[in-house]
């Protein structure tokens, strides 16, 4: 079923065989044995600035926006796809290693490349984002906010962000 047909040598001096399985090539680590993807190049979206100081300082930014993203991963109450995508739009002025880091990398690179070449949201994102939108503001409304009107901008609010998250097109990935 399984045929390696090739030997690949990365940096490490890691090998990894490329299997064949219905014609489709599958990267395997022999160290792991578990499938890892091939990167693909993105150059040809980046357009360095022209400044060096512009560089480093978009550079600097964009990691910035990738700490704040990842701390947005863990926190319900701050959202990570948009730091992610500020990210993107930074190091594809300020560095093509970088830029290729992001977009390939297997937690944070599926949604930025989906919003970047569909201009949309994976399904399984969309869901989870407004189901941890709907209990954030539900356990704030019931245990933090005493004001009958405040609860009620509270659920408006949150009612009308579901509503537009749930009108951006998705894709299932």
């Amino acid at each position: 079923m399984y045929a390696p047909h090739r030997i690949r040598r990365h940096n490490r001096c890691q090998a990894r065989f490329i299997w064949s399985f219905v014609g489709q090539n599958i990267a395997c680590d022999t160290l792991y044995h578990h499938p890892v993807a091939e990167r693909i190049d993105y150059s040809r979206h980046v357009r360095k600035h022209d400044s060096r100081a512009m560089r480093v300082v978009l550079a600097a930014l964009g990691f910035c926006f990738v700490g704040i993203g990842v701390a947005g991963l863990v926190l319900p109450i701050l959202p990570a796809t948009p730091f992610f995508l500020l990210a993107a739009a930074c190091f594809a002025r300020a560095s093509v290693r970088f830029y290729n880091w992001l977009l390939n990398h297997r937690v944070l690179g599926p949604t930025v490349r989906e919003w970047q070449f569909h201009r949309s949201i994976p399904y399984r994102t969309k869901l989870w984002a407004i189901a941890l939108m709907v209990s954030t503001i539900t356990i704030s409304a019931v245990f933090f906010v005493t004001d009958p009107l405040v609860r009620t901008l509270l659920g408006m609010l949150g009612a009308l962000l579901a509503l537009w998250m749930w009108r951006i097109p998705s894709h299932k990935l």
